[in-house]
C-alpha cells in the first residue's frame, strides 16, 4: 500500500518518520582516533597558577596526527595529579596548535575552555615531593574539532584551578618522545623528550 492510500493520520506519521530518518545527522559509534593513553608514573605542570619549572605559569604540549575519515575530535581523555589541595571543580582549556618547522605555532588553531570535564580518581599514584599523589582521569566532550587529515598538530591541556600536572605517556609503542613546554603568555616553545598521556575520540 502506498502512502497516498493510507488514512490521513497514518500517512502524515509515515511521512514524518521518513523525513526524520533522512534529515537527522547520523553519528558513528564513539571510537578512539588517536591513542597515547598509557600513562606513566611522572607528571609535568600545565596550569595557570604555579610552576616549579618556570616559577610562574607553564604550558605543556604534545603532537598528534589524524587520518582521513577519522579527523573530527568530539571527546578528549587525559590524566593528571594535583600538587596541592584538590579544587571543588576544574576549569580546563584544550588548545591545538599547528606545527611549523617543527615547533607549535604561537597562537592556537583550536581553543575550548570548559568546567564540564568529569574527574574520576584512579587507583594509581605518582611520587611527588615525598608524597604519593592520586592520579585522576578526565573526560571532556568538546565542540567538533575537525582537523585536516595527515597534518601534525600539538595538543595542549591547561588547568586554571590549582597546581595541576599532566601525566606523561610511558609506553614504548605510543608517542615519539617529543613534546614542548613554554610560558603560557606567548614566548618560545622549548622541545623536551616527553610524551603526554591523552586519547582523542570521535562519534563523527
Amino acid at each position: 500500500m502506498s502512502i497516498k492510500n493510507l488514512p490521513f493520520g497514518r500517512a502524515v506519521l509515515v511521512a514524518i518518520v521518513f523525513a526524520l530518518a533522512f534529515s537527522c545527522p547520523r553519528h558513528r559509534p564513539l571510537r578512539i582516533i588517536f591513542n597515547q593513553g598509557a600513562y606513566g608514573s611522572a607528571a609535568n605542570y600545565s596550569e595557570l597558577e604555579y610552576s616549579d619549572f618556570f616559577g610562574g605559569v607553564v604550558q605543556m604540549a604534545d603532537d598528534f596526527e589524524l587520518a582521513e575519515d577519522n579527523n573530527i575530535v568530539t571527546r578528549v581523555r587525559w590524566w593528571g595529579v594535583y600538587a596541592n589541595n584538590i579544587p571543588a571543580s576544574d576549569q580546563f582549556t584544550i588548545f591545538a596548535y599547528e606545527l611549523v618547522d617543527p615547533e607549535p605555532e604561537s597562537h592556537p588553531w583550536y581553543e575550548y575552555t570548559s568546567t564540564e570535564a568529569t574527574r574520576t580518581a584512579t587507583s594509581s599514584t605518582v611520587p611527588w615531593d615525598g608524597a604519593n599523589l592520586t592520579v585522576y582521569e578526565y573526560n571532556l566532550a568538546i565542540p567538533d574539532g575537525e582537523f585536516p587529515p595527515d597534518t601534525p598538530y600539538a595538543l595542549s591541556i591547561v588547568n586554571d584551578t590549582g597546581r595541576w600536572a599532566w601525566l606523561v605517556n610511558d609506553s614504548p609503542t605510543q608517542g615519539n618522545g617529543v613534546g614542548w613546554v613554554r610560558r603560557l603568555a606567548g614566548g618560545t616553545w622549548l622541545t623536551i623528550a616527553v610524551d603526554s598521556a591523552f586519547v582523542l575520540w570521535s562519534d563523527q
